[in-house]
């Protein structure tokens, strides 16, 4: 009995010391195995020279070849501190090989002499994809207007991306004008006169053909005082007019989502004044009025509109009593402030 219990205990020691052995060769092999996996993605990344560029700049040699364990056929990514692009080699030799940028859109982004990054490990690569595609993603969301961005012109990096800018707007904006020449028929020219007044506005904006046209469409409503000092009246106009107008948007400025903007615009409607106690009434045309403002990102949905503004008036009356037709032609200049946003 107590030889079989020797016998036993003596079979579980020796079990035990071979599966603790056992146990250190595969931690071991273990360890191993992760140092070379950190060393080679260590080296993965090499830093090469770039020794010419086409042309065309498609085509670019860099100072690696069969030594290096480059073959025809391979695809890697090449970056520096602000790019990274996808490329294929087409040639190779001893020493050198001669790579073409995957993208046919796009040109080679170094420059002769440039050193730069050159990645040989497989995630790395798949990352530059990756962010390949995001970037081609980004570009079109922005060129399509549905986001803005905030991009350094010397890196070419995107610092921050705004959420989607909502398209389409709603504008609220309000001008003095002043009239800088007038002229009424039936009048006497002798006589002189002076106009000042208030135009309020209100337009629905969207984008059209591509994110720097809009094109906007609303009502305006104009009140305005015209004195006559030769004769110490003063006639009071008032107009309601459909709008409709076309903006074009410059670059935004530099880290800012502010940019400057011209359009020009066109309006129909009636207008009605009062000279003495005769009322007149008739058709107004603004043909046209153009336009140059700043756009101002004051957050979130919301900026800052402010412009300047030369319309030209022609309106067309009939006095209600008499009958008798007056036309005239009025020459504006405004400044104008107001405020774009969305509430969709």
């Amino acid at each position: 009995m107590n030889f079989y219990c020797q016998f036993l205990m003596s079979v579980n020691f020796w079990t035990c010391y071979n599966f603790i052995r056992s146990m250190k060769l595969k931690l071991n092999l273990l360890t191993f195995f992760l140092i070379v996996i950190t060393v080679s993605n260590a080296v993965a990344d090499e830093l090469v020279f770039v020794q010419a560029i086409s042309n065309t700049r498609k085509r670019f040699i860099i100072s690696r070849g069969l030594e290096h364990d480059i073959s025809i056929g391979q695809t890697r990514a090449f970056s520096n501190d602000s790019v990274s692009v996808m490329c294929k080699v087409l040639e190779v030799g001893r020493d050198n090989s001669l790579w073409q940028v995957v993208d046919g859109q796009t040109a080679v982004p170094f420059k002769r002499g440039d050193t730069v990054l050159f990645h040989t490990h497989l995630m790395d690569i798949m990352k530059e994809v990756l962010k390949e595609k995001e970037r081609r993603r980004v570009e079109k969301l922005v060129e399509s207007g549905r986001i803005d961005s905030l991009r350094d012109e010397e890196s070419g990096k995107y610092i921050r991306m705004t959420k989607a800018v909502r398209r389409p707007n709603f504008i609220i904006r309000g001008a003095m004008a002043r009239a800088v020449y007038q002229s009424v028929s039936s009048t006497d020219s002798s006589s002189t006169s002076s106009r000042q007044g208030l135009h309020l506005e209100g337009l629905y904006t969207k984008q059209f053909i591509n994110r720097r046209f809009d094109w906007g469409i609303g009502f305006r409503w104009d009140r305005e005082t015209e004195e006559v000092s030769s004769q110490n009246i003063i006639i009071p106009t008032d107009r309601k007019m459909v709008i409709t107008e076309f903006v074009y948007n410059f670059d935004k400025f530099r880290q800012t989502l502010n940019n400057i903007y011209m359009g020009v615009g066109f309006g129909a409607g009636q207008t009605t004044s009062t000279v003495d106690i005769e009322n007149k009434k008739g058709i107004v045309l603004a043909m046209p009025y153009a336009k140059f403002g700043l756009l101002s990102h004051l957050g979130g949905e919301y900026y800052l509109i402010i412009e300047t503004v030369i319309e030209s008036l022609i309106s067309k009356e009939k006095f209600l009593e008499t009958g008798k037709e007056q036309s005239s032609s009025i020459l504006n200049g405004k400044i104008a402030a107001g405020l774009r946003f969305n509430i969709l």
